[in-house]
């Protein structure tokens, strides 16, 4: 047995509990890994009330990143070895003393990275990266609008956005976000997104009421990244104005871009672990939770008052 956070019925993070969860043995190619630190996202908080578009059966542990030890290897692992420090990658089960995990979907924490670091890395980095990348195939000195640029993800975006060129304009709701979308390479933070302004990229990981008036501010040929839904429900697109400005609108999900074209989620992996080595690309914790208190650090999540991410710690 381990402890874990459970979802047992559908709901809000109060419903969750704090319990027993049973382990089982290694199968072919596995890794128990013991968990240090497991990230926590925005999707978390939609999966445990039956709103993501992955909806695990019940009951189920939460959670899709964490970082922690190799605890043992199954027998015909290679490359991966007891005491290794890992970053791992799940659909769920995240919120957990332990994981049983493919040892081959593992990464190697970057030297002098903190757990808490690698818990919060791997999510944001991907999304980020497969949106900029992949999708929006941007180009050194377009234009990139960044919304929700306080939050984690947001924020790999600045800073990758940056990294590769773009001219990066961050809307934040607080003078603290926006400060971070600064020092993370922004050319410009703000508090709305400034009229007249003429975008080649839109990063959108908020949706809501702000998404007519990002779209407004395509040029022709402009790309729309649809991230997430974290202002509120979907934006609904006037087709007219896609034509007539001859714009795309992009869905990103990362983690479907891996498991449809895996030698391009290797690519992606690459990337964004030898900028982490080079101290590039770094996540910022916004706060931490033990694992017990997941619930709390959910309903932060869901009331977005987050800077960066948050962590629970075992």
């Amino acid at each position: 047995m381990t402890r874990a956070i459970v979802c047992r019925d559908l709901g809000p993070p109060a419903a969750l509990r704090f319990e027993d969860w049973p382990s089982r043995p290694l199968g072919p190619g596995e890794a128990r890994v013991r968990i240090a630190a497991a990230g926590v996202n925005y999707p978390d908080f939609l999966m445990i009330q039956g709103l993501y578009q992955y909806k695990p059966p019940l009951p189920f542990v939460p959670g899709f990143e964490a970082a922690g030890v190799v605890a043992e290897v199954a027998a015909d692992v290679t490359g991966v070895a007891v005491n290794d420090p890992v970053i791992l990658r799940l659909r769920a089960g995240a919120y957990a003393e332990e994981a049983i995990v493919r040892a081959a979907d593992l990464w190697a924490l970057p030297p002098g990275w903190s757990m808490a670091e690698g818990a919060t890395f791997a999510t944001i980095a991907t999304t980020a990266d497969v949106a900029l990348v992949a999708r929006g195939r941007v180009e050194a000195g377009e234009v990139l609008l960044v919304l929700g640029a306080g939050g984690g993800v947001g924020l790999a975006a600045v800073e990758l956005g940056a990294m590769l060129g773009l001219d990066v304009v961050a809307v934040a709701s607080t003078p603290e976000k926006r400060r971070a979308a600064l020092d993370r390479g922004a050319a410009e933070a703000v508090a709305a997104i400034p009229a007249g302004l003429k975008a080649d990229v839109v990063f959108d990981p908020v949706a809501g009421s702000q998404f007519m008036l990002a779209l407004e501010t395509l040029v022709p040929g402009g790309r729309y990244l649809v991230i997430g839904f974290a202002g509120g429900p979907p934006g609904r697109p006037d087709t007219d104005l896609v034509q007539r400005r001859e714009v795309a609108v992009l869905g990103v999900r990362a983690g479907e871009y891996g498991r449809r074209d895996p030698a391009s989620a290797l690519a992606s992996r690459d990337r964004i672990l030898a900028w982490a080595r080079a101290g590039r690309l770094k996540p910022l914790i916004g706060g931490r939770y033990p694992l017990a208190r997941a619930a709390d650090a959910l309903e932060a999540i869901g009331g977005r008052r987050v800077l960066g991410k948050l962590v629970l710690e075992t």
